[in-house]
């Protein structure tokens, strides 16, 4: 509060916006007063909220003050709600409204700092007001005299007051000061040729009494000093990059514009929250701070789609083969666009999220584009291919196996194939598709049709063990059996027994020898001799030979001199010698 003055109040004001807004405070005076608050004002019995209620004036109700105490004023006589009662009321909710004589009229003293000066009025330097320059500015620091209804003091007062202006450095001296006599409103200027908080002032002296200081801040030119202007989308995406700009430089925002799925792009705002834009896509603007713009967003109306189609409802493709069926949702601004897509067959064709067919194997399978409340189109995709046949698919050969391939075509427009092999050393196929296994190795079998339909087969091929060596168990039972296992679709196979000394020379002994299946089921059992060839034929797929002692050697039928005594017989040897192996 400023001091009062002679019979006028003097009242110091101070900005605290950035703004162009001046807050001003005044001393009260006796006179007439008018309720200014929507809500009225209360009557009490003294001047302070602490003194009890005695009544409560409305909005516009006049009265008279005839003394004051601080904010308060006393009258006699308010209209109150409840009648015509005696109190006190709260100043700074009431208008005033003069008195019959100007030495009663509050009087402001208001001084603020503009660029504009000479050549601007008053009205024009209060609407660039400022509290924040930049160093090398030329400031203007004007000084004025009004009452509560911005009238000048000279269109009221009759007194005499002499006004100085003055700015001070940060550091206290005096850059400029001017005393004007006789005036009610005024301005002085200097360049800010520092960075810092400086003070301006006003002060008044003749009639009235009283002085004004505030401050400025002044930082480091424009030319030095750069900002960030940031885009943020705000639940969308695609906002625009940010831009690096001069202080108080003109420039243009981006015209990219985000987007968000069900909303309509409506602008920029400084608030996250407005639903309202303050600034359109393009438009120029210039920033003196660090500047965050948030996008704002209008909720579009939900609109269900209708139908949807695709680009194909049949299709022909090859294994192997990718397609790209294309879904469009109908209508064209329906709020949700997702499709879903299926097949009926994936082990024909598969599809992705984004309609990517790909062919698997040979058939038909029906791929389906659903929307988001249950709209179909269906598409029929036949795969044509081959499917290879044969017992080599389920089997793992080794060299010497023969096998038997088949080709199936689809659709079933021919019979005619035509078979080949990676390496026929490996593995060699006849234009029947017989395929024999020749050696260890890999090798890949294609089968085609003459209008580009191929299959292939990667087939890995074991080598061939042909000999295996044991020693006899004790007594004349055999406990433990040899696996011996045909080669598949050759024919007969063939089997040779030897025996052998402790020393490990081959000795003529005499052998018992069980032959059972690979289930262990017997099939017969004979006596032999070493070196003797064994026919297995070819009725089971794998045998499991036990070798034994003979228990009585002499009763072999040959010649008992080409045998050698049992006892003598310590090891045995198989020897695979036509198509099986060990």
């Amino acid at each position: 509060m400023a001091k009062k003055i002679i019979s006028v109040a003097l009242v110091i004001v101070t900005i605290f916006s950035t703004l162009a807004i001046t807050a001003s405070a005044a001393s009260y005076s006796t006179g007439k007063w008018a309720i200014a608050s929507s809500s009225g004002c209360n009557v009490r019995t003294g001047p302070g909220t602490g003194y009890s209620k005695v009544g409560a004036a409305s909005k516009n109700v006049t009265f008279t003050v005839s003394k004051v105490n601080g904010d308060w004023g006393y009258t006699s006589s308010v209209k109150c709600v409840n009648g015509y009662k005696s109190g006190w009321i709260n100043l700074d909710n009431c208008t005033y409204k003069g008195s019959s004589s100007n030495s009663s009229r509050a009087t402001y003293n208001d001084v603020f700092a503009s660029l504009k000066g000479s050549g601007y009025s008053l009205s024009q330097a209060r609407n660039s007001e400022a509290t924040s320059f930049k160093k090398g500015d030329f400031v203007y620091v004007w000084g004025w005299l009004h009452d509560a209804n911005s009238k000048l003091y000279k269109t009221y007062g009759s007194g005499t007051c002499n006004m100085t202006l003055s700015i001070y450095r940060p550091d206290g001296s005096c850059a400029h000061t001017y005393t004007y006599k006789n005036s009610d409103n005024n301005w002085i200027g200097c360049k800010l040729d520092r960075t810092g908080t400086w003070k301006i002032q006003s002060k008044i002296t003749g009639s009235l009494n009283g002085t004004n200081t505030r401050t400025i801040t002044v930082k480091e030119g424009s030319s030095t000093a750069y900002y960030t202007l940031s885009y943020n989308a705000n639940g969308g995406s695609g906002a625009p990059a940010s831009q690096r700009v001069k202080a108080n430089t003109g420039f243009y925002l981006s015209s990219a514009k985000p987007t968000r799925s069900g909303y309509t792009f409506l602008g920029w705002s400084t608030n996250k929250n407005a639903t309202t834009a303050s600034y359109a896509p393009g438009k120029g603007v210039r920033i003196s701070s660090n500047v965050t713009l948030y996008a704002i967003w209008k909720k579009n109306a939900t609109v269900s789609p209708t139908s949807v189609s695709l680009n194909y409802t049949s299709y022909t493709m090859n294994v192997g083969n990718t397609k790209y069926l294309t879904a469009t949702v109908y209508p064209s601004n329906a709020s949700n666009k997702t499709v879903y897509w299926s097949s009926s067959d994936s082990q024909v064709v598969t599809v992705s999220n984004s309609g990517k067919l790909t062919a698997k194997g040979p058939g038909v399978a029906t791929i389906t584009a659903k929307t988001s409340n249950g709209k179909t189109k269906t598409c029929k995709v036949t795969v044509r291919g081959i499917d290879i046949t044969g017992d080599i698919l389920y089997s793992h050969p080794t060299v010497g196996d023969v096998y038997y391939l088949g080709a199936k075509a689809y659709p079933a427009n021919t019979t005619e194939f035509t078979w080949s092999s990676s390496n026929s050393k490996i593995i060699s196929i006849s234009s029947s598709g017989k395929l024999t296994a020749k050696a260890a190795g890999t090798a890949t079998i294609t089968v085609k049709t003459s209008d580009g339909r191929s299959e292939s087969i990667k087939i890995s091929v074991s080598s061939k063990n042909t000999w295996r060596t044991g020693n006899f168990d004790s007594g004349y039972t055999a406990k433990g059996y040899t696996t011996v296992t045909l080669n598949r679709n050759v024919g007969d196979a063939k089997i040779k027994i030897y025996t052998y000394d402790a020393m490990g020379y081959k000795t003529g002994g005499q052998i018992h020898v069980t032959l059972r299946d690979w289930k262990g089921n017997w099939i017969c059992e004979f006596d032999a001799k070493s070196g003797d060839t064994l026919n297995l034929g070819d009725n089971y797929g794998e045998y499991r030979v036990y070798i034994a002692k003979k228990k009585y050697p002499d009763t072999i039928i040959g010649n008992s001199d080409n045998f050698i005594n049992v006892g003598k017989c310590q090891s045995w040897a198989i020897n695979c010698t036509k198509n099986c192996y060990i």
